[in-house]
């Protein structure tokens, strides 16, 4: 841990140690940005892999889409979410499935979990205020 007694404020230094700091900041933020991204390529790349699992295409199959050996695992994670959304009623597996198709709150979708149970998924203008 550093000593606040001992930091020397950035624009109280000479201008080259202060251009030598800037660069090795600029070139750290470089190599991370670069790491970061790395990762995503590798998520994409695994997200796009056929399922090969034999099990895991019967379940799809199940639930009425055609998977065949060309579903990626991407689809299948897609499929599971919608899955948990329905059978178990999960509003974090709707907002995600929701946000994947695109919709946003925005869009006049709603999930109200804090005063119904179980939670209500609203469609349409939730603007308005109910008839009573």
């Amino acid at each position: 841990m550093s000593n606040p007694d001992t930091l020397i404020p950035l624009n109280t230094r000479p201008e080259d140690e202060r251009r030598t700091i800037q660069s090795k900041g600029g070139k750290a933020s470089v190599r991370a940005r670069l790491k970061k991204k790395a990762g995503k390529e590798l998520v994409r790349a695994i997200l796009a892999m056929k399922v090969t699992d034999p099990q895991i295409l019967d379940e799809i199959r199940k639930e009425g889409v055609v998977a065949d050996s060309d579903m990626t695992k991407e689809v299948a994670m897609h499929v599971r979410q919608i899955q948990k959304a329905i059978r178990k009623a999960d509003t974090k597996a709707y907002s995600a499935v929701m946000k994947a198709a695109g919709y946003t709150e925005d869009d006049g979708v709603n999930i109200n979990i804090a005063t119904e149970e179980p939670p209500v998924i609203v469609f349409g203008d939730t603007s308005r205020p109910e008839n009573d």
